[in-house]
């Protein structure tokens, strides 16, 4: 089953037959996909659709794959983009280089079309979860920018107890909503309900 991405897949290779296969194997898993027949393509392509997994041919006219996965990491150093690079040669020495530069997976073509989509959707997998957890480090970033707002010393009006933030003079309720966004139940308290009620005639 696969996992469902936000932008198409970018697949680039300059053999029409192999990136006709790719493509076809993965848009039969249910993705979209771009293709790309050399690397400055791919490149563009990237740059525009700023894809969650690119799956790239290591060599390529123009830009070689390892050169375009290079240039695109530099590009999205925050871990949203997942490269799988094709490669003809089986040495594990150029395996090893193309993890050392960036790559987070690599397939020996030809590759099986089965193991291609379990590999794409481990990537979506990776990407979705970094991009979950910058999310939730953005969270907790605006918390704590809140909380160190309201630790810092609060100028108050002694007589209508309103408070002075960037937004001018405004109610307690209203500075603690802003500031932390704070939501607010009402009701009296027991000394506030005798009062209100000994006001309104209503207290026996």
């Amino acid at each position: 089953m696969s996992i469902p991405q936000l932008t198409p897949l970018v697949v680039a290779d300059d053999d029409p037959v192999g990136r006709e296969m790719v493509a076809r194997s993965l848009r039969a898993a249910g993705h979209r996909v771009e293709v790309a027949a050399d690397g400055l393509q791919a490149l563009k392509l990237m740059e525009t659709l700023a894809p969650a997994v690119a799956i790239l041919d290591w060599s390529m006219p123009g830009l070689s794959g390892l050169e375009v996965l290079r240039t695109a990491k530099q590009a999205r150093s925050d871990g949203s983009l997942y490269v799988v690079l094709l490669t003809a040669n089986a040495e594990v020495s150029q395996r090893v280089q193309g993890l050392h530069e960036g790559a987070d997976d690599y397939l020996t073509k030809p590759c099986d079309p089965a193991e291609l989509v379990a590999r794409v959707d481990v990537g979506l997998r990776v990407v979705g979860l970094q991009r979950s957890l910058a999310a939730r480090i953005r969270q907790l970033e605006e918390v704590l920018t809140r909380v160190h707002n309201l630790e810092q010393l609060l100028p108050i009006c002694a007589y209508c107890k309103r408070i002075q933030s960037d937004g001018g003079w405004m109610g307690v309720e209203g500075f603690l909503t802003s500031s932390a966004g704070v939501r607010f139940s009402h009701g009296a308290c027991p000394s506030c309900a005798e009062k209100c009620l000994a006001e309104a005639g209503l207290k026996q």
